[in-house]
């Protein structure tokens, strides 16, 4: 039995290829490959943490147990039914837990192990990671992040893609199959050919991509998701402000979100470790660059367009809404 296991990183086009596998069961029956599920959920029955929709095996009291047992019941299931691949991605499993859960799975000495792991040039993904996980999916309390912070409490207390894939590789027997996005550009037609083995021309391919980053959604976020003090999903923003947006037009606000290259200082020592730590495992042609260069994220930006400032309205009757409702439940 292979299991393959696609573990990230997050922002190299993870989201397109778990709606590839979500989606397209009939086709990977064609070529015995089940999609285990991102908790393991294809199986005979499930554990109370694999039915939540957020990843919370770390609830239990032995997540690499948890891991384990729930791996062994896919794969019973998946021979059962004819199948020889059984492949589970989720870049959750992308932490040390799932290193001793792999190097247990490895012991039954019966499955032929695959790590799929992409990478990207640095810059491209600390500024990727800080929209996607700093702005759009706001995960601390109080104002958003500069980029500079982000970094220093994020980033540079660990190994950026290295660390796992060193674990990972002390495991005997296992295979990695690692791959630079910024060099291979399509992730999920990479992922389709070169780790699925399916021919890419049959594929009718309905890509879904987490890649809003557009200037416009990226500063409407960033302002709205300002405003709340406490963390705030991307679906907040998605469900309320396209029928709402705060914007505040004061340069110094922008000025302090805006990313500059001496941003980049404090982490190239750990950026040049870390490439040369991960591009032992990547084929000539995928190495990442550790090239920094210019970036402003913000130029190009209309602030007299009607539309702006009809987003900057709409934002702010939303805030003051919910001030008065907070006034008047403090009233009951």
């Amino acid at each position: 039995m292979n299991y393959i296991f696609h573990i990230g990183v997050g922002r190299t086009g993870t989201t397109s290829i778990q709606s590839f596998l979500e989606n397209n069961q009939e086709l990977l029956d064609k070529y015995k490959i089940l999609n285990g599920g991102s908790n393991f959920t294809k199986s005979y029955y499930i554990e109370e943490w694999q039915k939540k929709y957020y990843w919370s095996v770390f609830e239990t009291d032995n997540p690499v147990k948890s891991l384990l047992d729930a791996a062994i019941r896919v794969a019973d299931f998946g021979k059962d039914n004819g199948y020889e691949t059984i492949i589970v991605s989720n870049e959750s499993l992308c932490c040390k837990p799932f290193y001793y859960f792999i190097k247990s799975l490895n012991e039954y000495k019966n499955f032929d192990i695959t790590i799929v792991y992409y990478v990207r040039n640095y810059q491209d993904w600390l500024i990727s990671a800080y929209f996607q996980w700093a702005i759009k999916h706001k995960q601390n309390v109080g104002r958003i992040y500069s980029f500079r912070e982000y970094i220093d409490r994020y980033v540079m207390s660990n190994d950026i893609f290295s660390g796992i894939i060193e674990d990972l590789n002390s495991i005997q027997n296992i295979n990695l199959y690692i791959r630079n996005q910024s060099i291979i550009k399509n992730t999920l037609n990479d992922f389709i050919k070169n780790v699925l083995k399916i021919d890419i021309d049959i594929v009718n391919i309905d890509l879904f991509s987490n890649n809003s980053n557009d200037k416009n959604d990226i500063l409407y976020r960033l302002l709205f998701n300002n405003n709340f003090s406490q963390p705030i999903l991307p679906d907040v923003y998605d469900n309320i402000v396209n029928k709402i947006n705060i914007q505040e037009t004061f340069s110094s606000f922008i000025d302090f979100h805006k990313i500059k290259t001496s941003d980049f200082d404090c982490i190239k020592n750990l950026i040049e470790n870390d490439k040369l730590k991960i591009d032992k495992f990547l084929p000539d042609d995928n190495k990442i660059s550790t090239k920094i260069s210019n970036v402003d994220v913000f130029t190009g930006l209309d602030f007299n367009s009607n539309t702006f400032y009809l987003q900057i309205l709409k934002i702010t009757f939303y805030i003051l809404s919910e001030i008065e409702k907070l006034k008047n439940n403090k009233l009951k």
